[in-house]
């Protein structure tokens, strides 16, 4: 280490450093000549910027909060920045370097919209010591965009970077940075100098010793590194992260400490001071206690304020002295002026390593972009035809279904109308999905029905109505019983792909963020009121209203809605159900009100005719003659398919038109029974108490203990 005096001069007093230089900075050369602000500074703890007197150098206090921001800590954020004020009467600003799982960004909105600065801590929160270019921009790059969907925070407020463990990344983290147009990174640690350096652009690369590699080796113009100067602790020990120094065990000493590393830099060149957290330091009350004090004794000086990073950079690139202070336009209040989030919703996204999350946001999905929403994960909500295929060449999708129990009362009726003979224009049997309830249900029937081809969906246990149930009670409603037909009914999981709520009546945010972290591919709930309407992704904004609210406003990527189209009635009044329609008292009636229906899909756009029932309906001797005469009608035609809702979802994601559709992999009849158990035949009758009631089960699995129910199940 090479070493020379400077002398910084103030209007009292005169400082005398030993400048303690890192070890590689001779091959650091910075062009100060070259290197001006706004957009360049150079690597020093030698120089001001500007050039303005030390006593005239607003202490800078840079307050970091590094990962998740929810619950847990909001409130403790909260108390302790919202009415503490700098000198300039604005209030006292942090900056928040947010990883995304855990994190409820209608916390991180309200942080936002009291002035305080939002910055990238990944996604995955992982080494990056290996990243790739592309999975920094995954990580960081998306963390970004996620906080400006999910927090409501502006493009251009997302302006910096930490690096999880504060492990860089090498050139890749910082190629990455530059391209993204990121202004700054604050991800090296630097040792502790007398006096200490100065935040610097990176036009010549990093003027200290890479502490932790792989460092950046190339310059990087106009890109700010805000390094993390080091700590000292009582005992003389270093550490990065303020919470990583060895900590008193006494609020005095803690704030002695505190007060001593502040000390090293507002008695010096009044570099900023680094204040650098995690929340969990603040849970003992000797660290909150002493850290209250501390900050409340340097704000009353005149000369201390406490910035957010990127005010801090303005700062630099526009040196003004404290007699000026009041007119620096980027620490004035009214550049703290945001909107908060009074009434968050509910909903779910996908983590880097699969997982699923639920959080908080006031943010709604925006207008379906069809340049960016494309199959097979994404469509748009409207009439076009998928794949842009000829009306002829569309197969008329048929999406027959049955809600509630299936039992004894109805297995009539389904032997009846699944009788084997009646087959699609492929020559596999149509196929409908049972949208299954857990109560008087018969599982060896369920089990029966998938190994025939049959898609199995859930339908809630309690068949209760959601309007106002929470994000769990739908889990163990939906998610519940889609385990109760995976262990009674013994349809593998992978087979039971979506719901429908009991009444139609959606539970707005909470349902379909439910849906989304338990990996459903899709609802068919929600209604319309056109006929011509595809199923659509919920990626982007839905441009009808659900008839029943609450309806879901956010946005849920790559989860598929199958909107209940109204039905007509044969008094010309629509209905979502077929079975809640009008029809007439003869069988021929009953037949044409359905051609009439299927017409206005067939010589339309071909978007799926959905006829949706319950079983009650086809207890009436004509409804049901006149339904099969229909069927066996339009079967007679070559391009009309009963499929499964999944089959359906499937076609769209790989639009095949008809003269190609054996090509069609989940068309295919061994596709139909490629996860079945086998027909169920001699079932086991389980017996309970359920309710003071005698209760049955009837399953080819193993009996269980007792009577599944929501918060039993198993």
């Amino acid at each position: 280490m090479s070493s020379k005096h400077v002398q910084l001069s103030g209007d009292c007093c005169l400082f005398n450093f030993a400048v303690r230089q890192p070890t590689n900075i001779d091959a650091y050369k910075c062009d100060w000549s070259n290197c001006q602000l706004p957009n360049c500074f150079c690597g020093t703890n030698a120089f001001l910027p500007g050039n303005i007197k030390v006593s005239e150098v607003p202490q800078m206090i840079l307050l970091t909060f590094d990962d998740s921001v929810n619950e847990v800590n909001y409130e403790f954020y909260n108390n302790l920045l919202k009415n503490r004020k700098n000198p300039n009467n604005c209030p006292v600003t942090a900056t928040f370097f947010v990883s995304h799982e855990w994190s409820d960004y209608s916390t991180i909105q309200n942080l936002y919209s009291q002035g305080h600065e939002m910055a990238s801590h990944s996604i995955s929160h992982g080494d990056g010591a290996k990243y790739s270019r592309k999975k920094w921009e995954e990580e960081i790059l998306g963390q970004k965009e996620i906080l400006k969907t999910l927090g409501g925070v502006q493009d251009d407020d997302i302006q910096g970077m930490r690096a999880p463990f504060l492990q860089p990344g090498g050139d890749n983290q910082f190629i990455m940075l530059q391209l993204s147009n990121f202004t700054y990174d604050s991800s090296l640690p630097v040792r502790r100098t007398d006096p200490p350096i100065w935040p610097y652009t990176l036009d010549y690369g990093i003027p200290h010793e890479c502490n932790i590699p792989p460092c950046p080796k190339g310059h990087y113009p106009g890109l700010w590194e805000v390094p993390l100067v080091m700590w000292s602790d009582l005992n003389g020990g270093r550490c990065s992260m303020a919470d990583a120094c060895t900590t008193p065990t006494k609020s005095d000493d803690i704030y002695r400490m505190l007060m001593s590393n502040f000390e090293h830099h507002y008695h010096s060149n009044r570099s900023p001071f680094p204040m650098y957290y995690h929340y969990a330091w603040f849970t003992k009350n000797h660290n909150l206690e002493a850290f209250k004090a501390f900050i409340d004794t340097v704000l009353q000086l005149g000369d201390v304020y406490m910035v957010s990073v990127s005010q801090m950079i303005e700062w630099m690139k526009q040196p003004t002295p404290l007699s000026h202070i009041q007119q620096f336009a980027p620490w004035k209040c009214e550049n703290q002026s945001r909107t908060a989030c009074i009434k968050p919703q509910t909903c779910s996204y996908t983590l880097a390593n699969g997982k699923k999350q639920i959080a908080n946001t006031c943010q709604p999905s925006k207008p379906c972009n069809r340049k960016l929403c494309k199959l097979p994960n994404c469509f748009c909500y409207g009439r076009t035809v998928p794949g842009n295929i000829s009306r002829e060449q569309v197969p008329q999708m048929i999406l027959l279904t049955f809600d509630d129990s299936v039992n004894d009362i109805n297995w009539e009726f389904y032997q009846k109308l699944f009788n084997g003979k009646r087959k699609n224009p492929n020559g596999c049997p149509i196929s409908a999905t049972f949208y299954v309830s857990h109560e008087w249900t018969d599982y060896s029937k369920v089990q029966t029905l998938h190994s025939r081809g049959h898609e199995i969906a859930s339908h809630s246990i309690s068949h209760a109505s959601g309007a106002n149930f929470t994000v769990d009670r739908w889990w163990r409603e939906i998610e519940g019983q889609r385990q109760i037909i995976n262990e009674l009914g013994l349809v593998p999981l992978e087979d039971i792909r979506g719901m429908r709520a009991p009444f139609l009546q959606p539970g707005g945010e909470n349902q379909f963020a439910m849906l989304q972290a338990s990996n459903f591919s899709y609802d068919a709930t929600l209604t319309t009121s056109d006929p011509s309407v595809w199923p659509y992704t919920l990626d982007y904004a839905i441009r009808n209203r659900c008839q029943l609210e609450p309806c879901p406003e956010l946005s849920y990527p790559g989860l598929w809605e199958i909107p209940l189209a109204i039905f007509t009635g044969s008094n010309g009044r629509g209905c979502s159900m077929a079975d809640s329609c009008a029809y007439p008292i003869t069988t021929d009636g009953v037949k044409k009100t359905f051609m009439k229906n299927f017409e206005k899909h067939y010589n339309g756009n071909r978007a799926p005719l959905g006829l949706y029932f319950h079983f009650a309906w086809f207890s009436t001797p004509h409804y049901q003659a006149g339904f099969l005469d229909f069927v066996n009608t339009v079967l007679a035609l070559n391009d009309v398919y009963f499929v499964a809702t999944w089959q359906a979802i499937e076609w769209m994601k790989h639009p095949t038109p008809l003269s190609e559709i054996a090509s069609l992999p989940a068309w295919s009849c061994r596709q139909l029974r490629a996860h079945a158990n086998g027909v169920c035949n001699k079932p086991k009758v389980c017996s309970f108490k359920f309710l003071r009631q005698d209760r049955f089960i009837h399953t080819c699995a193993k009996c269980p203990n007792h009577f599944p129910w929501l918060y039993n199940i198993h």
